[in-house]
C-alpha cells in the first residue's frame, strides 16, 4: 500500500498503518498520521471555515432618491433606511467633472463632510451611525447638467464593510 494524500488547507499526510497487535492484514483501513501539527491546523481550519458566521441574513438596508432641478441647480434627496446594529456608516458620493458642490443638510450632522465648491468625490461620514430613516439632501450647481452621479453607502454589521450602489442620477440637460 502506498502513501495517502487528503488535501486540505494546509497538506498533510496519512499513510496506511496495520496495528502491531493485531498483525498484518488485520489493520486494513487504519490510517496513521505523518504529521500530527498539519493535522491539528486542519482541523482547526476546516471548523472555523464550517462555522457560520452571523451575517444579519434578517437586516436589511435599502435607499432611494429623488432628484429636482431649478435653473443650474441639482438637488437630490436621498433616504437611507435599515435595521439592526450598523457600527460604522458612510456615504461617497462621485460626481461628474463640470459638477460643484453647493450644500447639504441631514437629520444627522456627520463628522466629515464636503465643503462648498468640492469636486470629484466626496465623503460623508458619521462617527456614530445615524438612526433610520437617515435623510441626506445634497445641492450642486452644474451649468453643462450632463454626466451621471454615483452614489454608494458603506456600513458595517460587525465583521467587514458591506456596500450598498444606489440608482445613478443621470443629470439632465
Amino acid at each position: 500500500m502506498g502513501t495517502w494524500i487528503i488535501y486540505s488547507t494546509p497538506t498533510f499526510l496519512l499513510e496506511p498503518h496495520i496495528d502491531s497487535k493485531t498483525g498484518p492484514g488485520k489493520g486494513v483501513g487504519m490510517l496513521r498520521i505523518i504529521d500530527e501539527n498539519w493535522l491539528t491546523i486542519s482541523i482547526l481550519l476546516i471548523l472555523l471555515s464550517n462555522q457560520t458566521v452571523p451575517v444579519y441574513a434578517e437586516y436589511q438596508l435599502s435607499a432611494t432618491h429623488s432628484v429636482s432641478y431649478a435653473n443650474e441647480f441639482i438637488t437630490v434627496n436621498n433616504t437611507i433606511k435599515y435595521t439592526g446594529p450598523i457600527y460604522a456608516f458612510a456615504m461617497s458620493i462621485r460626481l461628474p467633472d463640470n459638477v460643484i458642490f453647493i450644500s447639504s443638510n441631514t437629520n444627522s450632522q456627520p463628522a466629515i463632510q464636503p465643503q462648498k465648491g468640492d469636486m470629484g468625490k466626496l465623503e460623508f461620514i458619521w462617527i456614530k451611525p445615524p438612526e433610520s430613516p437617515c435623510k441626506l439632501i445634497y445641492s450642486v450647481k452644474s451649468e453643462t447638467r450632463s454626466g451621471v452621479i454615483q452614489s454608494r453607502v458603506t456600513y458595517r454589521r460587525r465583521n467587514g464593510a458591506l456596500y450598498y450602489d444606489l440608482p445613478n442620477v443621470h443629470l439632465m440637460p
